[in-house]
């Protein structure tokens, strides 16, 4: 008898298909397949944890293992039974998790979408996500952002196969009268500088590629997003970033909501997980760096599962009204250090960013 068994946990294995989970039926012993992003909450942890059992078990290194070798090859570490044809809805499992289950998802929520950018805000502080999504209270331009956008507008004007520099010079011009002329003076100069980088690295792709994950019926509204340059055929998302201070490929690693959520996006349309690449812009030094969220299949899984509940947590507190400022707030979404009210960004010493999506 398994641990699983003697717990009364189902048993969780890797599927053979990317994304899918199969789930032995701890009540009839049935096999089942479910995609890891609508399981319950754990499932996805209970197949790793199974993984690294099997891992242990080998008396061979794992990355000399014949087993190890499979895994490269079809990206599994087991093969568990055939699944059932009945459909997991409809199984004693299914019951019982729905009997189980702590919390509905909320039927409406106060919100017409969310966004990458709009899970960033609550993360830093539900306060702040209820000021500007709720109450309306829009943000006061800076130079910082201002000058991000502008860049932007460059970068997608040059993959539209027009003019990015002109696109660029209009729209700095018009932010700079916008912010009265209180701009740095060789902003315009810098700006060009660091596009022309950008286009020496010959990238290809759509721009602003706009998508909707559909999660309402899960989390109250659908997901939407835009990604900076989408490569459909090279399989690649880029996202450029303008900075003031230093980027690093540990802080690339720790950033969530838009690797994970633009990734996901494009796995529904194609079928297969794509790389996402920061492109990070250097406007006090004029450097360019790149910058490759690493990962694999499994660890991808395992962490959007937990972002899946992140989420669903999210849509409740705002379908709920709690949205009062708790004290505990999340990174800065300018320099990516802990925020708090009286915070401020060191412009000499910070990684001051603006942060890329625009929902």
């Amino acid at each position: 008898m398994t641990e699983a068994e003697i717990s009364g946990l189902p048993t969780v294995l890797w599927a053979r298909e990317k994304g899918w989970l199969t789930v032995q039926d701890p009540v009839d012993g049935t096999w089942f397949k479910i995609p890891a992003k609508q399981a319950p909450s754990g499932w996805a942890r209970l197949a790793s944890e199974a993984k690294k059992r099997l891992q242990a078990s080998s008396e061979i290194p794992f990355r000399r293992s014949a087993l190890y070798r499979q895994e490269q090859q079809n990206s599994i570490l087991a093969a568990p039974p055939e699944p059932s044809e009945i459909p997991f809805c409809d199984s004693a499992l299914y019951r019982q998790e729905q009997q189980n289950s702590i919390s509905e998802p909320p039927a409406e929520v106060r919100v017409e979408h969310w966004s990458a950018s709009r899970y960033m805000l609550f993360d830093q502080c539900p306060a702040l996500f209820k000021e500007r999504y709720l109450d309306g209270v829009a943000l006061e331009p800076t130079e910082a952002m201002c000058f991000g956008q502008a860049v932007h507008q460059g970068l997608e004007a040059h993959y539209r196969g027009q003019d990015g520099e002109h696109a660029f010079r209009i729209s700095w011009k018009g932010f700079s009268e916008q912010l009265g002329g209180k701009v740095g003076k060789r902003l315009t100069g810098v700006g060009l500088e660091l596009l022309n980088k950008v286009f020496d690295l010959d990238l290809r792709g759509d721009p602003e590629r706009a998508f909707r994950i559909d999660t309402c019926s899960d989390i109250g509204a659908d997901v939407v997003g835009a990604m900076d340059l989408w490569d459909a055929k090279g399989n690649v998302i880029y996202d450029f970033k303008t900075t003031r201070g230093l980027w690093s490929q540990d802080r690339a690693q720790t950033e969530v909501w838009q690797p994970f959520l633009y990734t996901w996006a494009a796995w529904d349309e194609v079928g297969d997980w794509p790389a996402f690449e920061y492109i990070v812009l250097n406007r006090n030094t004029g450097q360019l760096d790149r910058f490759r969220r690493e990962w694999t299949a499994d660890s991808w899984l395992e962490q959007m599962n937990t972002l899946w509940v992140r989420m669903h947590a999210i849509a409740c507190d705002v379908f709920d009204g709690n949205l009062r400022c708790s004290g505990k707030h999340g990174a800065c979404l300018e320099c990516g250090e802990r925020w708090g009210h009286e915070h401020e960004c060191d412009p000499e010493t910070q990684h001051r960013l603006r942060v890329g999506g625009r929902l």
